[in-house]
């Protein structure tokens, strides 16, 4: 995969909603996602047909579960792909490397808990 994790963090941004701006946490997996895998969390099943980049909105980080969030799957040869969700996709066995990219304004820091942020960030600019 030749996009770059700061040319994924550029689609991001291009495609976050106001809202997302106003009150969201934004996490991504460091790593890219090859071609072929299928992700599985709760409510969402990926199927990844190019190799892919992926990130998890929380549309409202200081609320309990069951609200909505979305997936988004950023690829060079598909685009965009958004999937809409109301759970996270984190537990105790997840072996990926989630990393926060975006925290707005409006969210406390104490939102962010063990993940740590990435090294290129999504400005609200």
């Amino acid at each position: 995969m030749s996009q770059s994790f700061n040319d994924f963090i550029a689609v991001l941004r291009s495609v976050l909603t106001r809202e997302e701006f106003s009150g969201a946490l934004v996490y991504a997996l460091e790593k890219p996602i090859p071609k072929g895998t299928r992700l599985q969390f709760p409510g969402v099943k990926i199927d990844v047909a190019a190799n892919s980049r992926l990130a998890f909105v929380d549309r409202q980080p200081m609320a309990n579960w069951g609200h909505p969030a979305r997936y988004i799957l950023v690829s060079e040869k598909n685009g965009t792909l958004s999937y809409e969700t109301r759970f996270p996709p984190f537990n105790q066995t997840d072996k990926l490397n989630w990393l926060i990219v975006y925290k707005a304004a409006t969210v406390p820091g104490i939102a962010i808990g063990k993940f740590k942020l990435a090294p290129v960030l999504i400005s609200a600019n």
